[in-house]
């Protein structure tokens, strides 16, 4: 058992090549990252107001990290595929 609790540490260390970014997205995520922990990330431009939520952080360095052309993959979509009420045709029969 020693040695599946070895392998599977390493296989599953957290680093960002395992949750499918590539090695330039990794590092642009940690350089916004670092400007956010240092208080110097802003929202929009270095003239807006700056950032001090933890997923707005997040959301703006895979942001910018899709615009540097990083293989980053898009978020997956949350409710399950709901249809709209107002997009089901309804059919009613008149006699």
């Amino acid at each position: 058992m020693e040695g599946f609790k070895n392998t599977t540490r390493t296989k599953y260390a957290g680093c960002p090549t395992s949750q499918g970014y590539n090695k330039g997205g990794s590092v642009k995520i940690n350089k916004v990252m670092g400007e956010f922990a240092k208080g110097e990330l802003h929202s929009g431009s270095k003239r807006g107001p700056g950032v001090t939520n933890r997923k707005q952080a997040v959301a703006t360095a895979l942001s910018e990290a899709r615009k540097a052309g990083a293989n980053i993959p898009l978020a997956k979509a949350k409710g399950g595929g709901s249809v709209a009420r107002s997009a089901i045709p309804l059919t009613v029969k008149v006699k």
